[in-house]
């Protein structure tokens, strides 16, 4: 009997463990092709030299209006500007297999109370199309990258991505644009009192400095 209930007991703890170590769903999804495919399969393939559209070209609403090329290692270049925003994208070609993308936006601050700082982490705290607030680091721990963060400089704020998948990259881009323009912090105060500095309950009878918490807090503490 004390045999058969400690098999038992082994039997029901391997399959916690089992369903504990199975990942969550993500929104952003891995590559439908495994990490060790052939590039042909793996990738989207670049731009070859000399593909690149003519100056004055119109792509997507953006106008080519300067093309370029570095001869080491075999880099073209396009700058081109949104006709309707006067957004300016900066396209690189080559032959290297790691995909990168990054969106920025000038974020000069006003004074040291951390504003931009606290706006880059919001703005990947959860948007219109993706609410969970927590997102961000499943996207970082389940996902095929190279590459995924943010960071706020004294002037501007930048979201960078990389993968050596093409599909996954172009999820990495649908994630981050849809968080810098659909942020739930515009709507909801609750995703800007988290990122940011508030009064809590809890932390002041932990005996934090003050009785305040935020991720922005306890990072300038």
């Amino acid at each position: 009997m004390k045999k058969r209930l400690i098999a038992l007991l082994l039997t029901l703890a391997m399959l916690l463990s089992a369903a504990a170590c199975k990942p969550a769903t993500s929104i952003v999804q891995e590559p439908e092709t495994a990490p060790d495919s052939p590039p042909a399969e793996q990738e989207l393939q670049m731009q070859p030299a000399g593909a690149l559209p003519a100056v004055g070209d119109v792509m997507h609403g953006f106008r080519v209006k300067e093309l370029s090329s570095i001869d080491y290692p075999d880099v073209d270049v396009a700058f081109m500007a949104h006709e309707k925003s006067g957004a300016q994208l900066l396209y690189i070609a080559n032959g290297d297999g790691n995909r990168s993308f990054s969106v920025g936006f000038r974020t000069p601050a006003e004074n040291d109370k951390g504003l931009p700082r606290v706006f880059e982490h919001a703005a990947l705290g959860g948007n219109g199309k993706y609410p969970a607030s927590n997102l961000f680091f499943e996207v970082i721990n389940q996902t095929y990258k190279t590459f995924l963060n943010a960071a706020t400089c004294p002037c501007n704020t930048v979201d960078p991505g990389a993968s050596l998948a093409g599909k996954q990259l172009l999820k990495f881009v649908d994630y981050t644009m849809s968080g810098v323009l659909d942020p739930l912090v515009v709507t909801d105060e609750r995703a800007m009192m988290r990122e940011a500095c508030r009064h809590d309950l809890l932390c002041r009878i932990a005996g934090c400095a003050g009785g305040y918490a935020g991720v922005h807090c306890h990072r300038r503490q």
